[in-house]
């Protein structure tokens, strides 16, 4: 079992070594958060969990019969750079910044100058 997490969906894969072959596929699609500030790119986590569940259920069905029970491994990849933000009981306390969020790149400018 494959699995993407990008930044506008979460795909999945079921591949068959015998086969050698993709026999299951399932995408889920999802946005930013809406926003006035320019620059800023966020989302909520929870909209990736979701997401991974419902992409993984879609490729399992595609795949057919008991593809669930023959999984013998799971990979795993991800966007990059990405600030999840946690409290002391490991919960999500603010949305994610992705990588694209350009919202602070005026005060990065700032700071690079003075290094």
């Amino acid at each position: 079992l494959g699995i993407d997490a990008g930044t506008q969906s979460t795909k999945a894969l079921v591949y068959d070594a015998a086969q050698r072959a993709v026999v299951g596929r399932g995408a889920v699609s999802y946005e930013m958060l809406e926003s006035d500030v320019v620059g800023r790119a966020e989302q909520d986590p929870a909209v990736w969990v979701d997401a991974m569940w419902r992409a993984c259920r879609e490729a399992l069905a595609d795949a057919g019969g008991d593809a669930a029970s023959r999984i013998c491994g799971i990979g795993v990849s991800g966007q990059q750079h990405g600030l999840v933000a946690l409290d002391a009981s490991y919960e999500v306390i603010r949305p994610a910044k992705l990588w694209c969020d350009t919202e602070s790149a005026e005060e990065a400018a700032e700071l690079s100058k003075s290094l």
